[in-house]
């Protein structure tokens, strides 16, 4: 984040953060991911698209990774 604000990139340049929290394997010692417990189906995910509206709002929506690659691919 820091060499984008060096380099003035943050109007050209989308930013995507997604991880896993490792719910599974913290919690159950599980190393599959079989369940949809609530907390193991809710991980944190930032995006920042230059000129988006409703920046820096939070949601409640349901979001898949996989919908991801749909909606990136939409912005090649």
């Amino acid at each position: 984040m820091d060499r984008l604000d060096q380099l003035e990139l943050w109007d050209s340049t989308i930013v995507i953060i997604m991880v896993d929290h490792g719910y599974h394997l913290v919690e159950h010692d599980w190393w599959n991911k079989v369940t949809v417990f609530e907390d193991g189906a809710r991980a944190p995910m930032l995006i920042w698209v230059p000129d988006a509206l409703g920046m820096v709002k939070p949601t409640d929506s349901l979001i898949s990774s996989i919908s991801i690659r749909r909606w990136w691919i939409t912005r090649a």
